[in-house]
């Protein structure tokens, strides 16, 4: 007879969730009918994709391997889904949103008024937040990610990929000079955040060089927004993402860049999303839109559009 499309679904859930209860009342179904379905599907497959006992549940090596297979079959049909409501209307209703505290202020907000120009009938549940937090089990349908994804089983898509610049402001290099090699950095001061000890951790092509330096931070400050608005106000010299030393900042001749042949890549920038949720157009929409802000916003930062 085979398997559908529900059936696979049903596993996904019990499979992130650990735990038929949780996967049932997701789902809208009883516990009962979910173990059953989950045992015609071991049975239509021949072989054990869970162990279950009264407390827990576990995923089977073979279970692991269906459940990649599972996830990105869904989320083709989730694609394919999307391509369709999109071609009939523009989509509508509430959006919840996870994004990090810093992109949230610096880009995101700013262009807001654009999107909800250009979507009229979409609402956002906007949360800021620079700890992970299990989508699945919160409910949220999108988050964008800056660094190391925090859930294996939550789909991502790259939407950037940064890098490292290292910029003071006019002001400071009229009063102190400009540095015109890495080794000139021992006699500059040099602002960094906290939570690195006191070594800088700065990096360069030419890291050997650098290392070498074994510098102490002149000013630590505990957020990327307080060192962004130290560099700006002539405090010193900072290394930070593209994302938050950028193109506008430097176009405008509020910051200089220093040292653009020894830039290293940084960070990526993810949209995150529990699978089920990139079929939803509003999803779809608000991706492209912070893609769009990538692209015209970030100096050094690369922009991707596959998955």
């Amino acid at each position: 007879m085979g398997f559908q499309l529900d059936d696979l679904h049903a596993f996904s859930k019990v499979a992130q969730l650990r735990s038929f209860s949780a996967a049932a009342a997701t789902l809208g179904i009883t516990s009962s009918g979910l173990s059953k379905t989950i045992g015609r599907l071991e049975s239509e497959l021949g072989v054990q994709l869970l162990n279950r006992n009264t407390r827990s549940v576990a995923v089977t090596p073979e279970g692991e391997l269906f459940l990649a297979d599972t996830l990105r079959l869904l989320a083709l049909s989730d694609e394919i889904q999307n391509e369709i409501k999109l071609r009939q209307t523009k989509p509508s209703g509430l959006l919840k949103v996870n994004v990090s505290t810093t992109m949230g202020r610096l880009m995101l907000i700013p262009r807001l008024p654009e999107l909800f120009e250009l979507q009229p009938g979409l609402r956002l549940d906007l949360r800021f937040t620079d700890q992970p937090e299990d989508l699945i089990l919160t409910g949220r349908d999108v988050g964008i990610w800056f660094g190391e994804l925090p859930d294996r089983y939550v789909k991502h898509r790259v939407l950037a990929r940064t890098s490292r610049i290292t910029a003071a402001s006019p002001i400071y290099l009229k009063q102190f000079g400009t540095p015109k090699s890495i080794e000139d950095l021992a006699t500059h001061r040099c602002l960094a955040t906290t939570g690195w000890g006191t070594r800088m951790n700065w990096r360069f092509k030419d890291q050997s060089t650098f290392d070498k330096l074994h510098l102490n931070p002149f000013l630590q400050v505990n957020s990327v927004e307080a060192l962004r608005a130290c560099v700006l106000h002539g405090l010193g010299i900072a290394q930070g993402s593209s994302l938050l030393l950028n193109r506008e900042l430097i176009s405008k001749g509020q910051l200089v860049q220093l040292f653009p042949q020894e830039v290293t890549p940084g960070e990526n920038i993810s949209a995150i999303y529990p699978h089920g949720k990139q079929g939803n157009p509003l999803t779809h929409v608000f991706i492209q839109f912070v893609t769009n802000i990538m692209e015209t916003r970030a100096h050094g930062i690369r922009t991707s559009r596959s998955d």
